[in-house]
Order: structure tokens, then sequence, then C-alpha cells
């Protein structure tokens, strides 16, 4: 079985689920490859304030130069991993991380002639330090899944 339902979910930093093909297979597609939801964020930056003060007068200034500055980025929260490799996966970070299953594809090239093939599976996770466990990651054991074509 490959699940961490039990864990709190505010415990797991990073969920992550590892395919393993043979050495002579490899994923030729990944889906999806990296899905991120849209950060806006605004960055203001000014000169301070300065007093200056002689003979008991003081003089202020205030801002001489402000900039406000606003951008929007995507921030990944699924990438994929090992796209043209033998051995890929997909990591979840931030609300991707959610109970319920969840559903990536593959397309994977193996040898003209290949009948069947033998995948390993399994998933990993990267907790925060609210939760130790083994230096902070923890792997299921690997589920072998027989394939035919």
């Amino acid at each position: 079985m490959l699940t961490f339902r039990k864990l709190p979910k505010k415990s797991i930093e990073e969920l992550i689920f590892q395919v393993e093909l043979p050495k002579n297979s490899l994923a030729l597609e990944l889906a999806p490859l990296q899905f991120g939801t849209d950060i806006s964020e605004k960055q203001k930056t000014n000169t301070p304030e300065v007093t200056v003060g002689y003979r008991g007068a003081e003089v202020k200034v205030g801002e001489i130069f402000a900039r406000e500055v606003s951008f929007n980025y995507i921030k990944p929260t699924i990438s994929a991993f090992g796209l043209k490799e033998h051995r890929f996966s997909w990591s979840l970070r931030d609300e991707s991380i959610r109970y319920g299953s969840h559903k990536f594809v593959a397309v994977i090239g193996v040898p003209i002639g290949t009948s069947d093939i033998k995948i390993g599976l399994s998933t990993a996770i990267k907790t925060t330090r609210e939760l130790f466990i083994a230096g902070d990651v923890a792997t299921t054991e690997e589920k072998l899944m027989d394939v035919k074509f």
C-alpha cells in the first residue's frame, strides 16, 4: 500500500511519488510536468527618513526616493522529475498535498518485442520539524507491478 494518510497534513512538507522501470525502458512523457499557483506580490523600496539638526534647529527630510514594484509568478506545487529516464517521480508541495487520490500519467518507451515489464512504485515524504521520522524523510516499501502489453 502506498499511503501516508494517517499523518497530519500540516506535518508533511513534500510528498513524492516514485516510479522505477527496467533500465532498458524510459519515460517518454510525464504529466503534469509542472503545475503551480499564481502568486501576486508587491515590494516597496524607499530611502529612510533623515533628521538633521544644527544649533537647536531640526530639519526632517522624508521620502526622497520611493519605488513600488508589482509582479506575478507561478509557485510550483507539483513538479515532475526524470523525463527520458528509467527512474522518475512527481513532487507535491503546499496546497497540492491533500488527502485522496492523485492521478499522474507517464508514457513509457520499451524495447521492441517486450511483452511485459515490472514497475516499482513507492512514495516518500519529507516532514516538517514537528514530526521526526528517520532524518525527516520516510519512504514506503517498493510495490512491484507487472504490466503486460
